[in-house]
Order: structure tokens, then sequence, then C-alpha cells
């Protein structure tokens, strides 16, 4: 009965792991080693903030938290032509953004079996560094970028709309009334 009623209230979170990629921590060490953190290899911490203070992070790890409502437009940013390794707690998080993953066409996508719990590599301590997360959205019809920037602590977003007014039929776009909007969101 009560997974009856938890798959009716998130149907997202019941899954099969069966065609997740898995990678090993030691099969992570080496491949920290031998390609191009950041641009060949992108490690992803799925995890909470709260998480990554008391436990540290894998150097060189990106957190992007598996929240619904920001992990795809996150993970948008990332290389689809990078291996992308994605790891949590104990892995049950990472395999669910794995398979996320996959849907939104990332192939070369591997979730670290047994997460931060089997990690043979190094641990850095969590540095607060306190720096926003800044997504660019390109309108095609205007060619011109917004950008959300948002701070998961304060729970501010700030919409960056360089063009408000756009005239399909006009030769041009008009910039004069632009605006910086502040919204307050929840997660």
């Amino acid at each position: 009965m009560l997974r009856t009623l938890l798959y009716k209230s998130q149907p997202s979170r019941f899954y099969s792991t069966s065609s997740v990629k898995q990678i090993t921590s030691n099969q992570l060490v080496s491949w920290s080693n031998e390609k191009k953190l950041y641009s060949d290899l992108i490690v992803i911490d799925v995890r909470e903030r709260k998480e990554i203070e008391q436990k540290g992070k894998i150097k060189g790890a990106l957190n992007i938290p598996l929240s619904p409502k920001l992990f795809s437009a996150a993970l948008s940013d990332i290389n689809k032509d990078a291996t992308v390794v994605f790891h949590c707690q104990s892995g049950r998080r990472s395999d669910e953004a794995t398979l996320l993953a996959g849907k939104l066409g990332y192939e070369n996508c591997f979730s670290l079996t047994g997460g931060m719990n089997e990690w043979k590599g190094p641990v850095e301590p969590f540095m607060n560094n306190h720096s926003p997360w800044v997504h660019t959205i390109l309108e095609k019809e205007t060619e011109t970028a917004q950008y959300v920037v948002t701070d998961l602590v304060t729970k501010e977003a700030y919409i960056i709309d360089p063009v408000l007014d756009y005239d399909p039929f006009g030769p041009s776009v008009n910039t004069l009334s632009a605006k910086l909007l502040k919204l307050t969101f929840t997660l």
C-alpha cells in the first residue's frame, strides 16, 4: 500500500538501474589521471550541499543536486561529448542521475559504484565559496541570450533579460526598456 502511494506521488523515483553503466572507484581514479578534468572528464556530485559540507567531496567534482526543478537545466550546460561520472553518498541517486542524463542525450555517462561510501581517492574538505549558478538561455528569434542566476543557499534568482521589447516585424531589437527582475523561489 505504501509503495503504491509513493509511486503515485513520485513515479520518477521508481526506476530500473539495470541499464546504468557503472564505474568503480579505482577506475575513476585512473581516468582522473588520464583525462583532462572539465573537458574530457566531468565528475558531478548529486548530493545536497549539507552532505558535502559534512563529508567533503571528490577533488574537481561539480555539485548539481538531484533536484527535479534544477537538475535537467543545470545539466544542459555540460558538454555532451565528455565522459560524465555521477556520484552521491551510496550510489542510488547517481544511478538515477545517470538514467536521466541518458534520456537527455548524454551517451557516455556512468554512476560511481557505491558512491562516496566506496570512494578510495582523495577527498577535499568543503570550501564555502558561495558561488551562484548561471544558466544561459538562447532566444533563437532575437538571437540574444537571457541569463538566470540562482543561489541555492539564499534561494534567490535573478533573471537578466537584455531584451524585453521585441517586434518580430521590426528592423531591430529594442533594448531601451530592458530591466533586471528579482525573483525569490523555493525548492
